[in-house]
């Protein structure tokens, strides 16, 4: 059980519990006009940090071969990126991505 001191008062967890939820709404497929999660959003340093010996975005990018953020938008990109980072598919390597951040945004951070 946390400690009172780092538990949330209510407002802000009603708050992040919002935010959260419409990061749900917006997380489509590629290519659907809900989309609104960045790449930059989405692999977040923290994200980087755990499961990668990068600290940040531009560093994994660096290391795994990526030149820019829009070769993520191409499937060969997605794949290096994917195998990179040991993921079974590109798929899972969003989906933990967003989980990631959900978990960190109702955890207040």
């Amino acid at each position: 059980m946390e400690s009172r001191s780092k538990m949330q008062n209510p407002d802000q967890l009603i708050y992040n519990v919002a935010r959260t939820i419409e990061d749900i709404e917006c997380f489509n497929e590629p290519g659907t006009e809900n989309v609104s999660i960045s790449f930059e959003d989405l692999f977040t340093s923290h994200f980087v940090r755990a499961y990668s010996n990068c600290q940040n975005l531009d560093e994994l990018l660096a290391c795994s071969g990526i030149k820019d953020l829009k070769e993520l938008c191409e499937s060969e990109g997605q794949a290096r990126l994917t195998r990179f980072l040991n993921f079974e598919s590109w798929e899972k390597l969003r989906e933990t991505a967003f989980c990631f951040r959900i978990a960190r945004k109702l955890n207040g951070g």
